[in-house]
């Protein structure tokens, strides 16, 4: 009876396995049919990696666990660096055009009547509702066109590409799990490694990017309703608005600063220095 239990248990674990319920199968493993080496196998496919560390209890399983930790901090760090090039190529890139759009307005003497009354808060207001319902039925077209160096809309297309690579929630705890898992599994050198590789994306992507059409929103805000006072907040909140008046309605990234968690790799690596 207790060899057919077993079977069936086997079954259920490995059919958990296949549709990717990695967590269950674990339990089964472990709590029911008492194979730590098959818990440990589905722990780290289900992405519970420390369960995984405690539970490795030779050094084939420890062996397993270190390796497979290694493998995805290995693309995590890859994909970081991705992330901090490309950042800094369209970084660039927006700075060219920027530059080139002032030069053009300086042979000028001033911005033409027409791109001043594009600036001016009265006419965002004014012109708002008709642009949007206009906007959203060419969103996708506008979004595929701006790509391209030259077009209308590059500007803003770098500024908005710009903020979607700040690291978001998800993103802060992906390598907050992975980074908890070296640290137990005693890889503190690749631990310290992610942990910094990844603060140097947050604070290269921190910087306040704007077009310049949002840059002259804010100063005609403020010079409009003086009695606010001007902090990144409000400018942040004022840019999103600006972004919408201005550039495909919907879809947008936010201005606003994502708000992460405390870090426990960033307290880790403090308190050794302590």
């Amino acid at each position: 009876m207790g060899i057919d239990i077993n079977v069936r248990l086997s079954e259920e674990a490995h059919k958990l396995g296949e549709k990717g319920d990695f967590g269950k199968a674990a339990v089964l493993y472990k709590d029911y049919l008492f194979d730590p080496s098959s818990a440990v196998r589905s722990l780290l496919q289900s992405g519970n990696y420390i369960s995984a560390c405690s539970l490795a209890y030779d050094e084939d399983t420890r062996s397993l666990v270190r390796s497979t930790v290694i493998t995805f901090t290995h693309d995590l760090i890859e994909d970081i660096h991705k992330n901090t090039h490309l950042y800094q190529e369209k970084y660039s890139r927006l700075k060219t055009v920027q530059s080139t759009k002032r030069d053009h307005f300086a042979k000028e003497s001033e911005v033409p009547d027409e791109a001043a009354s594009e600036y001016s808060a009265d006419s965002i207001y004014s012109k708002a509702s008709t642009f949007m319902k206009k906007q959203r039925k060419r969103n996708k077209k506008l979004r595929k066109v701006s790509a391209k160096e030259g077009s209308a809309y590059e500007e803003e297309y770098l500024v908005d590409f710009l903020l979607t690579l700040r690291p978001d929630t998800n993103y802060f705890e992906r390598v907050e799990k992975i980074g908890k898992a070296l640290i137990y599994a005693g890889l503190i050198n690749k631990a310290y490694e992610l942990h910094t590789t990844f603060e140097q994306l947050k604070k290269l992507t921190s910087q306040r990017v704007i077009t310049l059409k949002q840059q002259a929103f804010l100063d005609s805000f403020y010079e409009h309703f003086n009695e606010i006072t001007r902090d990144e907040t409000t400018d942040d909140s004022l840019c999103d608005i600006a972004s919408k008046n201005f550039f495909l309605a919907e879809g947008l990234a936010s201005h606003i600063q994502p708000k992460l968690p405390s870090s426990f790799l960033g307290n880790f690596f403090r308190t050794l220095r302590c």
